[in-house]
């Protein structure tokens, strides 16, 4: 089972596979891509939406399963880390208030 190995082993094995599948870009997110296991549940919590959105893809679940093919089945979830989804609204906030009152503003974060 998944969450019957350590974390650093996974994430060999997870680097190891998507390296041998040729799943470059894949390898090179899930590098800085925080991930937990709990019961038979992987979770990668990411700080860019677009680390969300890539990790997210059907395709890219099932890449994660095949570099992980000796594990029995488990399921995958992915979010975006509690930080970065605020920081994330506040710029979307910024700009709703930017069209509102022009670029002249000065927004202090």
């Amino acid at each position: 089972f998944i969450n019957e190995i350590s974390a650093q082993e996974l994430n060999g094995k997870l680097l190891g596979g998507l390296r041998a599948l040729g799943s470059e870009m894949l390898w090179n997110v899930v590098q800085g891509v925080a991930f937990s296991v709990n019961a038979n549940v992987l979770t990668f919590t990411t700080k860019t939406e677009g680390d969300r959105v890539l990790l997210d893809r059907k395709e890219s679940r099932e890449k994660i399963k095949q570099a992980l093919a000796d594990f029995n089945e488990f399921d995958i979830e992915v979010k975006l880390s509690d930080k970065e989804k605020f920081l994330d609204e506040i710029d979307q906030a910024t700009e709703r208030i930017k069209k509102i009152f022009g670029d002249d503003i000065v927004i202090i974060k």
